[in-house]
């Protein structure tokens, strides 16, 4: 039963450890991708107003 008891501790610790690592990636991913786009739109508006 302790061993039992010790896996799904486990695995409930890993499944967290998964989660926040995919939500970690999907900020990054998100960063990535949406930073050279405001660069660019910043550009672009900056051309505009000149």
């Amino acid at each position: 039963m302790e061993i039992a008891k010790n896996t799904n501790y486990f695995n409930i610790i890993s499944y967290c450890i998964n989660a926040a690592m995919i939500i970690w990636l999907n900020k990054i991913l998100l960063t990535l991708f949406f930073v050279p786009i405001l660069i660019m739109m910043i550009c672009f508006v900056d051309s505009q107003l000149r």
